[in-house]
């Protein structure tokens, strides 16, 4: 839930041209909240979490830095939410 917050915080940064703050929640997202279930993620999906790994720690970070237009920032932030929900069925979480 949180990750998920977080990113919709960061996809509004980007459409209000505030970067440098999306990419610091995207940040959060990842080392405060996403890696807390990395472990058990892994251990029950170990593609799935380092697909997650990757667009959340990387791709969504290097298009917000890069100046990616938001509606492109949003198709990710939507691409993470859809393995977010693959994630959160295999840990038994809602």
């Amino acid at each position: 839930g949180e990750v998920r917050a977080l990113l919709a915080q960061a996809e509004a940064k980007v459409e209000a041209g505030e970067r440098s703050a999306a990419d610091r929640l995207v940040g959060d997202a990842y080392l405060e909240h996403f890696e807390k279930v990395e472990g058990p993620l892994e251990e029950k999906n170990h593609e799935l979490m380092e697909e997650l790994e990757q667009q959340i720690a990387t791709e969504l970070r290097d298009e917000i830095k890069a100046g990616a237009p938001p509606a492109k920032v949003a198709r990710l932030v939507d691409e993470v939410e859809a393995g977010l929900d693959k994630a959160e069925a295999l840990l038994g979480q809602s």
